[in-house]
């Protein structure tokens, strides 16, 4: 197919999906697509705040930033308990590698460490959380706040036992491994 073509193609299709969404909506059809407008996004007083010698620009994200960005979905992940039965779990969240990323991480091992308002620690190497989320819904698209709202936003590392999950962190200091300190 040549370019002029293919171009005619893809503008055709985007013109059918638009057409497809108008309907749905007009129709009251749309119910079941999620879209991350600002009606649907909940109100949730959260900021996240990344900071450390790691980063080449401290940065903070909102719970409305973050619901706006794109979502990765982990599905089936066990989350390992200490206590009680292990649980197959779904989540739906911004991945950290894209926070890190707007915090323009910087190159070389790095220490990241996981800060929630109530005390509790995390930290582990950037290398084990390279498919971390930080979750702002669970796997059928519910946000977390409505399940729950004291706990909006999870530390989701899908490789990691059930004592590297957080609820609600609030800030995330990333250090070259040299300076991080002792471990947590």
């Amino acid at each position: 197919m040549c370019r002029r073509s293919r171009l005619m193609h893809i503008w055709f299709g985007s013109v059918r999906c638009v057409l497809c969404v108008g309907v749905l909506v007009t129709c009251g059809c749309h119910k079941g697509i999620r879209s991350h407008s600002t009606q649907e996004v909940p109100r949730v007083e959260w900021t996240i705040e990344l900071t450390g010698s790691g980063l080449g620009k401290p940065i903070a994200f909102t719970f409305e930033q973050l619901a706006r960005m794109e979502m990765t979905r982990l599905d089936n992940v066990l989350m390992q308990k200490t206590h009680g039965p292990d649980e197959m779990t779904s989540w739906r969240g911004v991945p950290l590698d894209a926070l890190l990323a707007a915090a323009q991480i910087k190159p070389g091992p790095m220490t990241v460490l996981f800060e929630a308002p109530d005390g509790y620690k995390i930290r582990c190497s950037r290398e084990e959380l390279r498919s971390a989320i930080l979750a702002l819904m669970d796997g059928s698209g519910q946000w977390l706040s409505e399940l729950d709202a004291a706990h909006p936003i999870r530390l989701v590392p899908p490789d990691k036992t059930g004592d590297y999950w957080m609820a609600n962190p609030g800030r995330i200091t990333v250090e070259p491994v040299a300076d991080a300190g002792p471990s947590t």
